[in-house]
């Protein structure tokens, strides 16, 4: 089993919409090939962490890899595993674009 890390910018900025359409896919696609994770999205930037079978985890490196809607793709981690970080998570999601611009603390 493996995990990897890696991060890509979208080619245009997705949707709350186009978001959901992504999630949904990505879940019933992982679910099927016994994959795990989360995924992170900022202003049109990806970091995305994919664990499971070495086989099924590469199929989908490469398919995310050859998606048009991303650009700049970078493997940041590639690691052997002998346990999940997101063993109950399908596709955890974060979408920080609307989040508060100044972290708690900060000061103008």
């Amino acid at each position: 089993m493996i995990q990897v890390i890696y991060a890509s910018a979208a080619t245009n900025p997705f949707t709350p919409e186009l978001l959901k359409t992504l999630l949904a896919k990505a879940r019933t696609r992982n679910c099927l090939y016994s994959i795990t994770g989360m995924l992170l999205y900022h202003s049109s930037s990806f970091l995305q962490v994919l664990e499971g079978p070495e086989p099924q985890i590469q199929t989908i490196l490469a398919s995310i890899y050859k998606d048009p809607r991303h650009v700049n793709p970078r493997t940041l981690s590639q690691q052997a595993i002998k346990t999940r970080e997101f063993q109950s998570w399908s596709m955890g999601f974060v979408d920080t674009t609307f989040a508060v611009t100044h972290p708690v603390g900060h000061v103008d």
